[in-house]
């Protein structure tokens, strides 16, 4: 009896003195209890290895306190005393331990180093549940870190400007990737269906995502680096590294986008990230294909306005480089030759070799011999060779930037000499056109900016038909010296970012330099910038000045990427164009000829390379006394409307009643409205189109004034361009005037309003309607308008009253109402083409003299007020033929709106209906036309006809300019 007793008295003081696991982890970063002893703690063990193990105890309702704990001992006597299932007591030293040589790890909680006799085993034979990831437990998906303040997250400038163990913060596992997988440290986890978004790293761990949310997904698998819907770059926290096997199994060899059996593991920190540690290997169940398509952007010698480039890190490219009959056969076959190609990391003529050589002619002979083996293109190539040992890079490799180029096609501009590698370029003004004083040449070699980095390689080009093209090849500072996107340092250190950004600022100036002499200046500044674009600070001197052609071009956002490192898949390779060319044809794509691949040492290049295409703008100087627009799309005029034939190219949409809009009109016949004197040509020959401002109601509510609902005998098809031009819109309370045009079958085949706003607003609305749920303004096209975006979903749904579609307000406050009419009016326009249906609004002192001259190139136009691009919604499968409509309607659906109304008119009526009975009250509601054209592209059988002038047509211009200044003289 006394035996029992004694064995229950220490059994309840054991009791009352053991500490939980959840207490040890604590639920901050750190544990509450470090550097103390603690007793009893009490787990199962879930896994065993060479250096520990670890235990689960009892979960906590506060998802915060993890309920996993990492036992360190590498002591023979305790890690032969448990196994994996085992109930144990262990009492010992609670650690945050970090490894004296990675400062800038986070800390990882555990109990050091307990003695044998410290190490209890309870019972055997216990199992534990793990915690299912994405079921259990569901990762954030777009910030790491609390700390990770500024405008770009955790890419803000300056970082490293708080520390994650001196702040120890209390989790908020919800919103913060660290806080989450800190909130689980040494559980049992499973990862379901497990899809690597990565390569693995020299240790074979590689990164992976769940069966859970994630944000940023590209086609491949991968997750790229993308803006967030909070406008701060995606930081893809949802993804975890895999560690290597606790078992001693060999992890799979995996790429991006290969899915894997479910793996259990453990969850430790370590080497700067968070792991999960798998209890055996997973096995991989699919892989992609590795053939990446080539482009379609395609090369033609012929054409004089489309030069087509290419962008290809070809990673410490020697004469005897394995990869040199890749690299070859990736720009013959899948860049499809383009006319110039940007180069980086050229290395001298025996590589390496840190000989002193620095000639790389023997290196770039081989490339162009290579290629030229592979489809009988011969390129030309231009490189200025560096100092040695100059600008960084592998030792004794000296690389560096070269072009390779057609000289069919396109040739360096003569009369300045080459550059040295010491010599800075700089830019003149020769009657107007800026000029170089070398080319090629370097920009600011001996900046500071530039120590041990490769200095940009400038060059200016002119076509065979006369176009000028300034080129900048780029390959800025490398990031080494970063942290881990997991470390201690927050936001994590991106070094060295202050030199990356006096890198770029320099670019901007000589981009700048050659803009102050020619605004139109035709620059494509294109490399490898060891940077993401989301890191806007550091561009932001380039980005004000210059466009960048995946977001000209409209490229999805997450298949925006050239390079694949940790969890993230990354666009480092970018290409810039002014303003001349981001106005006027462009396009660009990533072919991922390496990243795609199998297996990492299968690959040519780290980065994957990239293809483009601009349109060059230049002017020839034709029968002496014309400037010809030689690469200028052409337009064919299709529907030229204006005085009385305006009137009768449309039919009049007779309906007492407005079915469509609930408005209180009565639409007339064209006959009802002639005779009211509602549509009419006035003496100046302006179309007249009004609502009847004669006709007093007398008390009567019911009464719904007269007015006119136009609608066009031809359609207008895809690659149109309408103009109107008008001196009048109809305004006033309760007014709403709209031109739109609109396809068969409403919602299906879709709407374009043109002009349409209410009552005595004075800016215009914009706005796409769709019967397509795949129909919305994508987040890009805001950089691309002028106008505000206050409405993104396109889609029409009759069943739910839904018809807001995706609306822009312009921003100007005379593209509406009186604003319009005392500024006499302006021009309104509407390009359908493939590429997405843009809107424009020009008043009267800014329209540009090529629609005056019904000679109109948009690529000229200041930026649309409002864009759709084709991402978002397709202009050719959401959008058939359209009917262009043009009415005046009263109250109604929106200028009736409760709610719109009072917006400008609470002060003049109480409601809207009040106001219809009163024929003043109609004074302004009229339209007053100039005309309205409708353009189409190339032929009138060919909609989508592009011309391109060959080497024929622009003899026949040169012909005829000799032959008239032959008979001058």
């Amino acid at each position: 009896m006394l035996k029992s007793t004694l064995f229950w008295f220490c059994a309840l003081i054991s009791t009352i003195h053991a500490t939980l696991v959840t207490d040890v982890q604590g639920i901050a970063f750190q544990s509450p209890f470090a550097g103390k002893s603690v007793s009893n703690v009490t787990g199962v063990v879930t896994a065993k290895t060479s250096g520990g193990f670890y235990i689960s105890g009892t979960s906590s309702s506060d998802v915060r306190a993890s309920n996993g704990l990492f036992i360190f001992s590498e002591t023979t006597t305790v890690l032969n005393k448990v196994a994996v299932g085992d109930m144990v007591s262990v009492t010992g030293t609670v650690s945050e331990f970090r490894s004296s040589s990675d400062p800038d790890d986070l800390t990882a909680t555990e109990i050091t180093s307990p003695t044998a006799a410290n190490v209890v085993v309870l019972s055997t034979s216990n199992t534990v549940s793990p915690v299912k990831l994405g079921t259990d437990r569901i990762p954030p998906t777009q910030a790491l870190s609390a700390l990770d303040v500024g405008p770009d997250g955790w890419l803000s400038v300056p970082n490293n400007q708080s520390r994650v163990d001196t702040v120890n913060a209390t989790l908020v596992p919800a919103d913060y990737g660290l806080d989450f997988w800190a909130s689980l440290e040494g559980q049992l986890v499973t990862v379901p269906s497990p899809l690597s978004v990565a390569f693995p790293n020299d240790f074979g761990e590689f990164w992976v995502v769940g069966d859970w949310p994630v944000t940023g997904l590209n086609s491949r698998g991968g997750l790229s680096i993308t803006i967030g819907p909070d406008n701060i770059p995606d930081a893809n926290p949802e993804a975890v590294i895999i560690g290597a096997p606790i078992d001693g199994t060999t992890n799979p060899v995996v790429s991006l986008g290969v899915t894997l059996s479910d793996i259990t593991g453990v969850v430790q920190y370590q080497f700067g990230f968070y792991y999960i540690l798998p209890l055996t290997a997973p096995k991989v169940l699919t892989t992609p294909t590795t053939t990446a398509p080539p482009t379609n952007i395609t090369a033609d010698i012929t054409d004089i306005c489309i030069v087509t480039f290419g962008d290809y890190n070809v990673d410490n490219f020697g004469p005897t480089a394995t990869q040199l009959p890749t690299v070859a056969s990736h720009i013959a076959t899948h860049l499809l030759s383009p006319d110039i190609v940007f180069l980086q990391e050229i290395q001298d003529n025996d590589g390496a070799t840190d000989d002193g050589v620095v000639s790389s002619n023997v290196t770039l002979s081989a490339l162009v011999s290579a290629i030229a083996a592979v489809n009988g293109v011969t390129y030309d190539f231009v490189v200025i060779d560096p100092v040695n040992d100059a600008d960084g890079g592998e030792p004794g490799g000296n690389i560096r930037q070269a072009y390779l180029y057609r000289s069919q096609k396109i040739n360096l501009v003569s009369g300045s000499p080459a550059g040295t590698a010491t010599e800075a370029i700089a830019v003149s003004s020769s009657s107007g056109v800026p000029k170089l004083n070398f080319n090629p040449g370097r920009i600011d070699p001996s900046n500071a900016a530039w120590e041990d980095s490769r200095k940009p390689l400038v060059a200016e080009w002119q076509t065979n038909g006369g176009a000028t093209l300034f080129t900048v090849n780029l390959h800025l500072e490398s990031k080494d010296g970063s942290s881990s996107t997991e470390g201690n340092s927050r936001p994590p250190v991106n070094s060295p970012v202050a030199k990356r950004t006096s890198q770029v600022d320099l670019v901007a100036e000589f981009v700048q330099s050659v803009l102050d002499i020619d605004s139109k200046a035709n620059i494509l500044v294109a490399g490898d910038c060891n940077e993401y674009l989301e890191t806007r600070s550091v561009f932001a001197s380039l980005t004000d000045i210059m466009s960048e052609m995946d977001e000209l071009a409209d490229v999805d956002p997450v298949e925006r990427y050239t390079y694949v490192f940790d969890q993230n898949s990354e666009q480092l390779d970018h290409a810039f164009v002014s303003t001349a060319l981001s106005n006027r044809q462009n396009a660009i794509q990533h072919i991922h000829v390496n990243n795609w691949m199998a297996n990492i040492d299968e690959r040519a290049s780290d980065h994957d390379p990239s293809v483009g295409k601009v349109r060059l703008s230049f002017l020839l100087l034709s029968v002496l006394t014309t400037l010809t627009a030689i690469c200028a799309q052409t337009y064919t005029i299709s529907q030229n409307l204006s005085g009385s034939n305006f009137l009768s190219a449309f039919a009049y949409n007779e309906s007492a009643i407005d079915y469509n809009n609930f408005g209180n009109v009565h639409f007339l016949s064209q006959s009802d409205a002639v005779a009211d004197n509602l549509t009419y040509v006035d003496s100046n020959g302006h179309v007249i189109i009004k609502v009847d401002n004669t006709t007093d109601a007398n008390g009567d509510s019911t009464f719904g004034r007269n007015s006119v609902y136009l609608e066009s005998n031809e359609m207008m098809t895809i690659g149109s361009l309408l103009v109107f031009d008008a001196v009048h819109i109809p305004y006033g309370c309760s007014v709403w005037p709209s031109l739109f045009t609109q396809g068969q079958d409403w919602p299906d085949n879709g709407e374009m309003d043109l002009i349409e706003n209410v009552n005595l607003a004075t800016s215009n609305q914009y706005s796409l309607h769709a019967g397509s749920s795949s129909c919305v303004q994508s987040s890009s096209a805001t950089s691309n308008q002028t106008g505000t975006t206050t409405s993104t979903n396109c889609t029409v749904v009759p069943s739910e009253d839904e018809n807001t579609g995706c609306v822009v307000e312009d921003t100007q406050s005379d593209s509406f109402g009186a604003g319009f009419a005392e500024n006499n009016g302006g021009v309104y326009a509407v390009l359908w083409d493939e590429s997405g249906i843009a809107m424009w609004f020009f008043n009267r002192s800014s329209v540009p003299s090529d629609i005056s001259s019904s000679q109109p190139d948009p690529t000229s136009w200041s930026t649309a007020s409002a864009w759709y691009p084709a991402s978002g919604c397709s202009p050719s499968s959401v959008f058939g033929p359209q009917t262009i409509t043009l009415y005046i309607d009263i109250c109604g659906a929106f200028a009736g709106d409760t709610t719109t109304f009072d917006e400008t008119c609470s002060s003049v009526a109480s409601n809207c209906t009040s106001l219809v009975q009163t024929a003043s009250n109609y004074d302004n509601a009229y339209w007053e036309i100039n005309y309205l054209r409708v353009f189409t592209t190339g032929t009138s059988n060919d909609a989508h006809a592009e011309t391109v002038f060959s080497y024929k047509t622009l003899l026949a211009i040169l012909v005829a300019a000799s032959l008239e200044l032959y008979m001058l003289l």
